[in-house]
């Protein structure tokens, strides 16, 4: 009895052989593990990149471009694609004596090593090398990622201690850690040790539950939280001139003026709903406080890189009640997109000779309005203000 090949004729590319077939019932599990990876790979790439002295970004690039090509030219659900901490120490080893770390040289030689590895390793694949990992003991690789593992968790100290750090070598690294021990940030620690406890604890606990995911949640919680500490509350300043002329910050509460009735405030953060209350509350309790009284009321916007509508409408009452008492309200330094693009229509509201391009500029404006035109006592004498960068 004759029988016939039921196999398919021509070439066809192998793609998708890992990923199909997908099951229906699957995809829900599925979609939990792709979401379980992003939440740990994402910082650990992040840490790689630091370890091999490269940009942030070139991180998610080793993490997402090789993902994305492997789930259509990979045969395997089981094989790590990606960067390792491994790979990381190597490339750093080999570079930091060629160049500066993190140097654009540095990024370009990186790219080149990456390559001719890629090469290489294509060129092994052509002719069949494979065989040679089987000649690689288990005694050599554990011995080689312990090793890894060990330099890569002395120079993550620093990180964890949140200590500035220094030295390339790992001998190095931990004399300028142990150098440094009285400069160590118990927040960073506290952060630190909490991590670890959740990640090993788990473990005890049990192995089904995801302690790194656990504890890179925690942490990217506890990121957000600080975050919106710091924009909910910002350490703002008063500009003041010191015995050079130069501008320097002194603490709100000090009260001082840039030169006798005129006040610069800097505000330190984007302004949003969640400070508006503050910049409401420090604006009219300088002006309400201030001695001599003010004549001008200069908000320093350097740091400003966003206004949203409540913090828009607190700056409207500021200048109504800024009006009232006789104070000009005017903006420094503000970020040209925010000033340009400003639903809110500042320009119009406080007049276009209200916004300066430097703290300078209204030093010199308020000089000439004011002082010079003798609308304060004559008697007032002021220090001499020189060309100089402003803080």
């Amino acid at each position: 009895m004759k029988t016939t090949s039921t196999k398919p004729r021509g070439w066809s590319l192998p793609i998708l052989q890992g990923a199909l077939p997908i099951k229906a019932d699957q995809v829900p599990a599925e979609i939990i593990a792709g979401l379980t990876l992003a939440a740990l790979a994402i910082p650990e790439v992040m840490g790689y990149t630091k370890i091999a002295g490269m940009p942030v970004i070139t991180g998610l690039y080793t993490m997402l471009i090789p993902t994305a090509l492997f789930a259509l030219f990979g045969s395997s659900r089981h094989l790590v694609v990606g960067a390792d901490s491994a790979t990381a120490a190597i490339l750093a080893a080999g570079l930091v004596g060629i160049a500066s770390v993190g140097s654009d040289q540095y990024v370009a030689l990186a790219a080149l090593l990456a390559f001719m590895a890629a090469s290489f390793l294509i060129l092994a694949r052509v002719i069949g090398l494979g065989f040679l990992a089987n000649f690689l003991s288990r005694t050599v690789l554990v011995g080689f990622l312990t090793g890894v593992g060990i330099e890569v968790a002395l120079g993550q100290v620093s990180g964890m201690l949140g200590l500035k750090g220094g030295g390339h070598g790992t001998v190095e690294k931990v004399w300028a850690d142990l150098q440094q021990l009285d400069a160590v940030n118990l927040y960073a620690l506290a952060i630190a040790i909490a991590v670890l406890v959740v990640i090993v604890g788990s473990k005890l606990v049990s192995k089904k539950i995801p302690g790194a995911l656990i504890a890179v949640i925690g942490a990217i919680v506890l990121s957000l939280i600080d975050h919106t500490r710091r924009g909910y509350r910002p350490k703002n300043a008063l500009l003041v001139p010191d015995a050079s002329g130069v501008l320097k910050p002194r603490p709100v509460t000090s009260g001082a003026q840039a030169l006798p009735g005129l006040i610069i405030y800097r505000f330190t953060h984007g302004m949003y709903y969640a400070n508006a209350q503050q910049l409401s509350e420090e604006v009219t309790g300088l002006a309400d406080s201030a001695e001599p009284p003010l004549r001008w009321f200069c908000i320093d916007g350097s740091a400003v890189d966003d206004v949203d509508f409540s913090a828009a409408e607190t700056m409207r009452s500021l200048f109504a009640i800024l009006k009232d008492k006789g104070i000009r309200l005017v903006v420094a330094q503000l970020m040209d997109d925010v000033e340009d693009n400003s639903r809110y229509h500042f320009h119009q509201l406080f007049g276009k000779d209200a916004f300066f391009d430097t703290v300078d500029d209204v030093v010199d404006a308020y000089r000439s309005a004011v002082i010079d035109s003798r609308k304060i006592e004559a008697a007032v004498s002021l220090p001499p203000l020189t060309d100089r960068p402003s803080a």
